[in-house]
């Protein structure tokens, strides 16, 4: 990568744009297409020591290219936030999937940053408020105190639905000292076992057989939905 470095860097045009950067400067760039645009865009970003970017492209399909190219270059700091669909007559017919991606991708920016991939129009949406997002995701760790009653509250609050047994994303069972929630960035439920207010053990379990696997220390879990309202938003 080094070399490639200094290819571009052979560029007059590169050299200005990289310098205009690190002086804050606004920068029009032009005359780079197809796969070169990541090439530039990643070199840029690395030079330039930029942690969090926001790109924002025309359309979908030149959205999900770009973020194709990039995470080759730098998958784990990429990530794609894709527009939301409001059907106003069916809110719950919007894909649960896009909703998933948004949160999560809204969750790694605030807690890490990223390069986030957007298009114009999924740039222009609302999203959920940092303040919502941090105040409804809940982090639970072994040997937490944790009242059963709140938790449960808060769960319901971020979106997630009480059941008798958790089978899907976004739902949530209390039975006598054990609470099962399904986060929805998580690729399996987990269980937690309380020890009167005291988190004795967390684990990860099968939807199908319900029952428990690997042990793990903590977990996160983020609101279910994006539009949530908390009693200080309803007063207003």
């Amino acid at each position: 990568m080094p070399k490639f470095y200094d290819l571009l860097d052979e560029l007059e045009g590169y050299a200005k744009t990289k310098k205009s950067i690190l002086e804050n400067k606004n920068v029009c760039l032009s005359g780079v297409s197809g796969s070169s645009k990541a090439h530039v865009l990643f070199s840029l970003l690395k030079e330039t020591n930029t942690n969090s970017c926001l790109i924002i492209t025309p359309n979908e399909l030149s959205a999900k290219q770009l973020y194709r190219d990039l995470t080759f270059l730098c998958d784990e700091r990429v990530m794609l936030f894709p527009e939301r669909e409001y059907v106003f007559y069916d809110l719950d017919s919007s894909s649960n999937e896009i909703t998933i991606q948004r949160i999560s991708t809204l969750e790694r920016v605030f807690r890490k940053g990223g390069i986030v991939i957007a298009t114009a129009a999924a740039a222009m949406k609302p999203v959920l408020p940092k303040r919502l997002l941090k105040k409804y995701t809940s982090v639970v760790s072994e040997a937490d105190i944790l009242n059963m009653d709140e938790f449960s509250k808060k769960l319901t609050l971020a979106g997630y639905s009480a059941c008798e047994t958790v089978e899907g994303a976004g739902q949530f069972a209390v039975r006598g000292g054990i609470i099962d929630v399904f986060p929805i960035t998580s690729d399996c439920p987990y269980r937690i076992d309380m020890f009167g207010d005291e988190v004795d053990t967390i684990r990860g379990f099968d939807v199908t057989t319900q029952l428990s696997g690997d042990r793990v220390k903590s977990i996160t879990v983020p609101p279910a939905y994006e539009i949530l309202y908390d009693y200080e938003t309803a007063e207003k």
